[in-house]
Protein backbone atom coordinates (compact mmCIF):
# COMPACT_ATOMS: atom_id res chain seq x y z
CA UNK A 1 0.00 0.00 0.00
CA UNK A 2 1.36 3.41 -1.39
CA UNK A 3 2.42 5.74 1.98
CA UNK A 4 0.11 8.47 1.75
CA UNK A 5 2.05 12.18 1.37
CA UNK A 6 1.94 14.65 3.76
CA UNK A 7 0.41 17.77 2.97
CA UNK A 8 3.79 19.20 2.26
CA UNK A 9 4.81 16.62 0.18
CA UNK A 10 1.65 17.57 -1.38
CA UNK A 11 2.10 21.08 -2.06
CA UNK A 12 5.33 20.25 -2.91
CA UNK A 13 4.39 18.31 -6.19
CA UNK A 14 1.78 20.97 -6.95
CA UNK A 15 4.46 23.82 -7.25
CA UNK A 16 6.98 21.62 -8.90
CA UNK A 17 4.25 20.96 -11.28
CA UNK A 18 3.19 25.11 -11.49
CA UNK A 19 7.10 25.62 -12.33
CA UNK A 20 7.62 23.25 -14.84
CA UNK A 21 4.20 24.47 -16.91
CA UNK A 22 3.76 27.80 -16.15
CA UNK A 23 6.27 30.01 -18.12
CA UNK A 24 5.83 27.87 -21.21
CA UNK A 25 1.75 28.85 -21.25
CA UNK A 26 1.73 32.36 -20.18
CA UNK A 27 4.90 33.35 -22.38
CA UNK A 28 3.07 33.01 -25.32
CA UNK A 29 -0.23 34.67 -23.74
CA UNK A 30 1.53 38.20 -24.16
CA UNK A 31 3.53 40.50 -27.04
CA UNK A 32 5.31 43.43 -25.81
CA UNK A 33 2.83 46.49 -25.94
CA UNK A 34 4.55 49.55 -27.39
CA UNK A 35 1.93 51.13 -25.04
CA UNK A 36 2.29 50.09 -21.98
CA UNK A 37 5.95 50.62 -22.12
CA UNK A 38 9.11 52.83 -22.51
CA UNK A 39 12.01 52.53 -24.14
CA UNK A 40 14.84 52.82 -21.91
CA UNK A 41 18.10 50.43 -21.94
CA UNK A 42 18.82 50.91 -18.09
CA UNK A 43 15.54 49.80 -16.27
CA UNK A 44 15.60 47.31 -13.64
CA UNK A 45 12.99 45.52 -12.43
CA UNK A 46 12.56 43.53 -9.01
CA UNK A 47 9.76 41.60 -8.79
CA UNK A 48 9.19 39.17 -5.77
CA UNK A 49 7.15 35.92 -6.99
CA UNK A 50 3.62 35.47 -5.80
CA UNK A 51 2.74 31.84 -4.40
CA UNK A 52 -0.28 29.82 -3.46
CA UNK A 53 2.01 26.64 -1.67
CA UNK A 54 2.03 26.02 1.83
CA UNK A 55 5.65 25.70 1.81
CA UNK A 56 8.26 28.38 2.36
CA UNK A 57 8.86 30.65 -0.34
CA UNK A 58 12.13 31.79 -1.35
CA UNK A 59 13.08 34.34 -3.78
CA UNK A 60 15.18 35.04 -6.85
CA UNK A 61 16.56 38.32 -8.69
CA UNK A 62 17.84 37.88 -11.92
CA UNK A 63 19.74 40.75 -13.25
CA UNK A 64 19.89 40.40 -17.09
CA UNK A 65 22.73 41.48 -19.10
CA UNK A 66 20.86 43.63 -21.91
CA UNK A 67 17.56 43.59 -23.08
CA UNK A 68 16.29 43.08 -19.90
CA UNK A 69 13.53 40.89 -18.66
CA UNK A 70 11.97 39.96 -15.45
CA UNK A 71 10.82 36.44 -14.39
CA UNK A 72 7.40 35.31 -13.22
CA UNK A 73 5.47 36.23 -10.38
CA UNK A 74 2.32 35.18 -9.85
CA UNK A 75 2.86 31.93 -12.42
CA UNK A 76 1.12 32.70 -15.69
CA UNK A 77 0.27 36.26 -14.90
CA UNK A 78 4.11 37.17 -14.27
CA UNK A 79 4.96 35.35 -17.07
CA UNK A 80 3.17 37.69 -19.42
CA UNK A 81 4.37 40.57 -17.27
CA UNK A 82 7.90 39.34 -18.18
CA UNK A 83 6.88 39.93 -21.55
CA UNK A 84 5.52 43.21 -21.07
CA UNK A 85 9.03 44.32 -19.78
CA UNK A 86 11.07 42.18 -21.90
CA UNK A 87 12.62 44.89 -24.05
CA UNK A 88 12.72 47.44 -20.74
CA UNK A 89 14.02 45.94 -17.89
CA UNK A 90 17.48 45.20 -16.80
CA UNK A 91 16.85 43.31 -13.74
CA UNK A 92 14.57 40.44 -13.02
CA UNK A 93 13.59 38.83 -10.00
CA UNK A 94 10.45 36.36 -8.40
CA UNK A 95 9.75 34.62 -5.38
CA UNK A 96 10.14 30.47 -5.90
CA UNK A 97 9.40 27.76 -3.00
CA UNK A 98 12.19 25.93 -3.98
CA UNK A 99 14.87 28.32 -4.93
CA UNK A 100 17.66 26.01 -6.18
CA UNK A 101 15.49 24.32 -9.05
CA UNK A 102 14.08 27.98 -9.77
CA UNK A 103 17.33 29.58 -10.10
CA UNK A 104 17.84 26.83 -12.79
CA UNK A 105 14.76 27.62 -14.22
CA UNK A 106 15.28 31.17 -14.27
CA UNK A 107 18.60 30.75 -16.03
CA UNK A 108 16.71 28.76 -18.50
CA UNK A 109 14.03 31.00 -18.96
CA UNK A 110 16.28 33.92 -19.33
CA UNK A 111 19.94 32.85 -20.84
CA UNK A 112 20.93 36.58 -20.79
CA UNK A 113 20.55 36.97 -16.75
CA UNK A 114 23.38 38.19 -15.02
CA UNK A 115 22.92 36.90 -12.02
CA UNK A 116 20.61 35.18 -9.71
CA UNK A 117 19.89 35.73 -5.71
CA UNK A 118 18.02 33.08 -3.84
CA UNK A 119 16.09 33.98 -0.82
CA UNK A 120 13.07 33.72 1.51
CA UNK A 121 10.64 36.00 2.33
CA UNK A 122 8.95 33.95 5.27
CA UNK A 123 11.66 34.63 7.88
CA UNK A 124 13.24 38.15 9.41
CA UNK A 125 16.47 36.99 8.90
CA UNK A 126 16.10 36.01 5.38
CA UNK A 127 14.17 39.12 4.58
CA UNK A 128 17.20 41.61 5.93
CA UNK A 129 19.50 38.98 3.73
CA UNK A 130 17.66 39.28 0.66
CA UNK A 131 17.54 42.93 1.04
CA UNK A 132 21.34 43.33 1.22
CA UNK A 133 22.13 41.12 -1.79
CA UNK A 134 19.86 43.12 -3.83
CA UNK A 135 21.67 46.37 -2.81
CA UNK A 136 24.87 44.80 -3.78
CA UNK A 137 23.46 44.73 -7.09
CA UNK A 138 22.83 48.32 -7.33
CA UNK A 139 19.70 50.62 -7.50
CA UNK A 140 16.69 48.96 -8.81
CA UNK A 141 14.43 51.67 -11.04
CA UNK A 142 11.42 49.82 -10.15
CA UNK A 143 10.29 47.41 -7.68
CA UNK A 144 7.30 44.69 -8.32
CA UNK A 145 6.10 43.90 -4.89
CA UNK A 146 4.12 40.90 -5.88
CA UNK A 147 4.95 37.91 -3.33
CA UNK A 148 1.78 36.37 -1.46
CA UNK A 149 0.72 33.55 -0.21
CA UNK A 150 -2.13 31.85 2.02
CA UNK A 151 -5.09 32.26 0.03
CA UNK A 152 -5.25 28.43 0.25
CA UNK A 153 -4.18 27.55 3.53
CA UNK A 154 -6.31 25.07 5.52
CA UNK A 155 -4.82 26.70 8.90
CA UNK A 156 -1.90 28.98 10.01
CA UNK A 157 1.05 28.12 9.79
CA UNK A 158 3.90 30.18 11.93
CA UNK A 159 7.12 31.15 10.93
CA UNK A 160 10.26 30.79 13.02
CA UNK A 161 10.05 34.48 14.33
CA UNK A 162 6.54 33.44 16.06
CA UNK A 163 4.70 35.45 12.85
CA UNK A 164 1.34 34.24 10.91
CA UNK A 165 2.91 32.99 7.70
CA UNK A 166 0.78 34.67 5.21
CA UNK A 167 0.88 38.21 7.54
CA UNK A 168 5.29 37.55 7.06
CA UNK A 169 5.11 37.10 3.25
CA UNK A 170 2.79 39.18 2.50
CA UNK A 171 2.77 42.26 4.53
CA UNK A 172 6.03 42.36 6.51
CA UNK A 173 8.27 41.44 3.81
CA UNK A 174 7.37 43.94 1.27
CA UNK A 175 7.45 46.18 4.09
CA UNK A 176 11.20 45.25 5.23
CA UNK A 177 12.33 45.14 1.62
CA UNK A 178 10.96 48.79 1.34
CA UNK A 179 13.11 49.98 4.15
CA UNK A 180 15.95 48.38 3.53
CA UNK A 181 17.03 48.44 0.10
CA UNK A 182 18.01 51.23 -2.18
CA UNK A 183 14.78 53.09 -2.77
CA UNK A 184 13.99 52.84 -6.61
CA UNK A 185 12.29 55.06 -8.77
CA UNK A 186 8.88 52.98 -8.84
CA UNK A 187 7.22 50.56 -6.78
CA UNK A 188 4.26 48.71 -7.30
CA UNK A 189 2.37 46.80 -4.27
CA UNK A 190 -0.03 43.49 -5.79
CA UNK A 191 -3.38 44.58 -3.82
CA UNK A 192 -6.49 42.51 -4.81
CA UNK A 193 -10.22 43.60 -4.99
CA UNK A 194 -10.54 41.29 -1.90
CA UNK A 195 -8.93 44.18 0.00
CA UNK A 196 -12.49 45.91 0.63
CA UNK A 197 -13.05 43.03 2.81
CA UNK A 198 -10.39 43.34 4.62
CA UNK A 199 -9.72 44.72 8.74
CA UNK A 200 -7.35 47.30 8.75
CA UNK A 201 -7.37 46.91 12.64
CA UNK A 202 -4.42 45.11 13.75
CA UNK A 203 -5.91 43.82 17.35
CA UNK A 204 -5.10 40.36 15.72
CA UNK A 205 -3.18 40.56 12.31
CA UNK A 206 -1.41 37.42 13.40
CA UNK A 207 -4.68 34.99 13.42
CA UNK A 208 -3.69 34.46 17.47
CA UNK A 209 -6.93 34.49 18.78
CA UNK A 210 -9.68 34.31 15.80
CA UNK A 211 -10.91 31.21 14.45
CA UNK A 212 -8.77 30.54 11.20
CA UNK A 213 -10.20 31.65 7.96
CA UNK A 214 -7.85 31.80 4.94
CA UNK A 215 -9.82 33.77 2.80
CA UNK A 216 -10.29 36.73 5.39
CA UNK A 217 -6.65 36.70 6.51
CA UNK A 218 -5.46 37.04 2.24
CA UNK A 219 -8.42 39.95 2.71
CA UNK A 220 -6.93 41.65 5.95
CA UNK A 221 -3.22 41.63 4.24
CA UNK A 222 -4.59 42.60 0.94
CA UNK A 223 -5.31 45.67 2.75
CA UNK A 224 -2.70 45.95 4.60
CA UNK A 225 -0.23 46.53 1.51
CA UNK A 226 -2.51 48.83 0.03
CA UNK A 227 -2.40 51.19 3.55
CA UNK A 228 1.10 50.31 2.66
CA UNK A 229 1.30 51.48 -0.38
CA UNK A 230 -0.64 55.08 0.91
CA UNK A 231 1.93 55.48 3.70
CA UNK A 232 4.93 55.00 1.29
CA UNK A 233 3.99 57.06 -1.14
CA UNK A 234 2.99 59.99 1.36
CA UNK A 235 6.40 59.64 3.06
CA UNK A 236 8.72 59.24 0.41
CA UNK A 237 7.60 62.11 -2.40
CA UNK A 238 10.72 60.96 -4.44
CA UNK A 239 9.15 57.50 -5.15
CA UNK A 240 6.09 56.91 -6.89
CA UNK A 241 4.61 54.24 -5.38
CA UNK A 242 1.14 52.91 -6.14
CA UNK A 243 -1.13 49.87 -5.79
CA UNK A 244 -2.53 47.04 -8.42
CA UNK A 245 -5.34 45.14 -7.96
CA UNK A 246 -4.62 42.63 -11.23
CA UNK A 247 -8.06 41.55 -11.30
CA UNK A 248 -9.54 37.30 -10.82
CA UNK A 249 -7.77 36.05 -13.30
CA UNK A 250 -6.94 32.32 -14.44
CA UNK A 251 -3.96 31.27 -12.26
CA UNK A 252 -3.38 28.76 -10.19
CA UNK A 253 -4.27 30.95 -7.31
CA UNK A 254 -7.20 32.16 -8.96
CA UNK A 255 -8.24 29.10 -10.65
CA UNK A 256 -9.36 28.09 -14.14
CA UNK A 257 -12.77 29.69 -14.20
CA UNK A 258 -10.98 33.37 -13.29
CA UNK A 259 -13.26 35.56 -15.56
CA UNK A 260 -11.08 38.22 -15.85
CA UNK A 261 -8.29 38.64 -18.44
CA UNK A 262 -4.68 37.45 -17.83
CA UNK A 263 -3.42 39.80 -20.28
CA UNK A 264 -4.49 42.81 -18.38
CA UNK A 265 -3.71 41.30 -15.00
CA UNK A 266 0.00 41.60 -16.17
CA UNK A 267 -0.44 44.71 -18.29
CA UNK A 268 -0.70 47.56 -15.43
CA UNK A 269 2.24 46.36 -13.11
CA UNK A 270 4.51 46.62 -16.16
CA UNK A 271 3.28 49.78 -17.84
CA UNK A 272 3.68 51.21 -13.95
CA UNK A 273 7.00 50.00 -13.71
CA UNK A 274 8.76 51.26 -17.08
CA UNK A 275 6.33 53.43 -19.34
CA UNK A 276 7.01 57.46 -19.10
CA UNK A 277 3.78 58.13 -20.18
CA UNK A 278 2.30 60.63 -17.80
CA UNK A 279 -0.94 58.69 -16.87
CA UNK A 280 2.15 55.78 -15.63
CA UNK A 281 4.20 58.49 -13.81
CA UNK A 282 1.95 58.84 -10.70
CA UNK A 283 1.92 58.10 -7.16
CA UNK A 284 -0.31 57.50 -4.33
CA UNK A 285 -2.54 55.52 -6.29
CA UNK A 286 -4.66 52.17 -6.87
CA UNK A 287 -5.10 50.46 -10.50
CA UNK A 288 -7.17 48.06 -12.22
CA UNK A 289 -6.17 47.37 -15.53
CA UNK A 290 -4.75 50.65 -15.87
CA UNK A 291 -7.71 52.29 -14.98
CA UNK A 292 -7.45 54.58 -11.69
CA UNK A 293 -10.05 53.23 -8.96
CA UNK A 294 -10.62 54.04 -5.15
CA UNK A 295 -9.62 51.81 -2.83
CA UNK A 296 -11.02 51.19 0.44
CA UNK A 297 -10.98 54.74 2.77
CA UNK A 298 -8.62 53.07 5.15
CA UNK A 299 -6.04 52.89 2.69
CA UNK A 300 -5.85 56.37 2.72
CA UNK A 301 -6.36 57.71 6.70
CA UNK A 302 -3.46 58.86 7.79
CA UNK A 303 -3.65 57.77 11.48
CA UNK A 304 -4.67 53.97 9.96
CA UNK A 305 -1.15 54.07 8.32
CA UNK A 306 0.53 55.81 10.76
CA UNK A 307 -0.61 52.63 13.03
CA UNK A 308 0.31 50.00 10.35
CA UNK A 309 3.75 51.41 9.78
CA UNK A 310 4.55 51.31 13.67
CA UNK A 311 3.36 47.67 14.08
CA UNK A 312 5.88 46.65 10.84
CA UNK A 313 8.11 48.31 12.67
CA UNK A 314 7.84 47.14 16.11
CA UNK A 315 7.67 43.61 15.19
CA UNK A 316 10.29 43.61 12.68
CA UNK A 317 12.85 46.26 14.55
CA UNK A 318 12.96 47.10 11.08
CA UNK A 319 12.52 51.21 11.08
CA UNK A 320 11.30 53.28 7.62
CA UNK A 321 13.61 56.67 7.15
Amino acid sequence: MAKKKSIVDRISDTVTEIVDTASAAAAAALKPDPEAVAATTKEQVYIPEATDAAATPAPLFARKKRGPAPMRANKRVAAARAKKTASRSQRAAKQPKKAAARADAARVALPGCESVIEGDLSTLAAMQSVASQANAMGRFDAVIHNVATGYHDRERFVTEDGLARIFAVNVLAPYVLTALMIPPARLIYLSSGMHTGGRPELDDAQWADRRWNASQAYSDTKLHDTILTMAVAARWTHVMANAVDPGWVPTKLGGAGAPDNLDLGADTQARLAVSQEPTARVTGEYFHHRQRRKAASAAYDGATQDRLMAYLQTISGVSFA
